[in-house]
């Protein structure tokens, strides 16, 4: 390799660690601040959902938040069929009902209350008249972003669920990666050897699918 052949070998590497040691900068950069502002909106936000059996086919219902906001109640059959909702008139920090479910057939339900982008739930289920109340399970949107052709997204893995990371274009998988079961969840990809065009990536962890729509303009 002559002096000149070897200085663009060296050239070119240098560019590429830069490139790489760039994205890698953006990503950690990223993933902070995203953290950062998820556990600030839990710590404001926080939300907790209790369903206590009384006898008479009825339990109490307490809902609370760290402050006071805006929340909605629902509650879902196996099917995803809605058979009951409710969302507070007023911001409110603590909420107590008394929940009747003797029109509930017997069978397994879900409660879920959304306060803006975090949501928690619980199961129960119905046998001759009285409920088994399941664990609670709590969600955070994930946050995206898009910038410079690179697509980010960071996720609070709550119930360390199994995260599945697609890109896709016109509903056709371009590109998926499986993310696993950590708590805290970060991930970027390159667009820049993609056409300009709508692309949608899709978060998936347990069941639950977020999607980022991206306008790639260069």
């Amino acid at each position: 390799m002559n002096n000149g052949n070897s200085s663009l070998f060296v050239f070119r590497t240098i560019l590429k660690i830069k490139t790489m040691k760039t994205i890698a900068k953006i990503t950690l950069m990223f993933a902070l601040v995203a953290f950062a502002n998820s556990l600030f909106a839990i710590r404001f936000s926080n939300l907790r959902v209790d369903l206590l059996p009384m006898s008479s086919e009825s339990a109490v219902l307490k809902i609370s938040t760290y402050g006071n906001s805006n929340f909605r109640i629902t509650v879902v059959d196996k099917k995803d069929r809605i058979v009951f909702s409710n969302e507070n008139a007023e911001p409110m920090d603590n909420y107590t009902v008394k929940y009747d479910y003797s029109n509930l057939k017997d069978g397994s339900y879900k409660i879920a209350v959304v306060n803006g982008d975090l949501t928690t739930e619980r199961s129960f289920r119905k046998v001759d008249g009285s409920i088994k109340v399941g664990k609670e399970k709590m969600m955070l949107k994930p946050y995206f972003g898009y910038e410079n052709g690179i697509v980010k997204c960071t996720y609070l893995n709550f119930s360390e669920e199994f995260v599945t990371l697609n890109l896709l274009k016109k509903n056709q998988l371009l590109y998926t990666k499986d993310l696993g079961k950590n708590f805290s969840v970060s991930e970027a990809l390159s667009l820049s050897q993609l056409d300009k065009g709508s692309y949608t990536a899709v978060l998936s962890a347990g069941g639950k699918e977020y999607s980022f729509q991206i306008d790639k303009k260069e």
